[in-house]
């Protein structure tokens, strides 16, 4: 339903990520998330797609999320999404 947590301590306790996030309304669906197979820098990068071309991306292990533009398509839904390696996403 669009809420996003994270887990900081493998699963014991998840709080919500992030405060603000330009473009994304608590009320809009999620549809898929994907954690990059490889770290970056010691931090694993993550994304989420969902309804209306929404694109979320997280460089510091979900702690914050930035909309991604994307070209936009009348309420289109991305349903899936892939991370082949750390700077590779397929949505």
């Amino acid at each position: 339903g669009g809420t996003l947590l994270r887990s900081a301590d493998a699963g014991q306790s998840w709080s919500w990520a992030g405060a603000a996030r330009p473009g994304f309304a608590q009320s809009q669906a999620l549809n898929a998330i994907a954690v990059s197979p490889v770290a970056v820098g010691g931090v694993r990068r993550a994304v989420v797609v969902g309804w209306n071309d929404l694109v979320l991306v997280s460089n510091d292990e979900g702690v914050s999320w930035t909309a991604t533009p994307t070209s936009p398509t009348a309420g289109s839904r991305l349903t899936a999404v892939t991370m082949v390696d750390a700077q590779t996403i397929v949505v």
